[in-house]
């Protein structure tokens, strides 16, 4: 769960999401599922999803 609280993503929120969806999904929509997009379209629905500064 590295890469979702890289991602401010909200780990609990993010794998209930994922797991639920996965199975109804098709194979080119699982883009949707990396923790960098879900972040960016859940936002609103997630408060938790933030944005953080990469490290470079």
């Amino acid at each position: 769960m590295i890469s979702a609280l890289y991602h401010g993503v909200d780990p609990q929120a993010y794998l209930k999401d994922v797991i639920e969806r996965l199975p109804t999904m098709r194979p080119n929509e699982l883009d949707a599922l990396f923790p960098e997009v879900w972040a960016a379209e859940n936002r609103a629905k997630h408060p938790a999803a933030r944005d953080l500064k990469r490290v470079a």
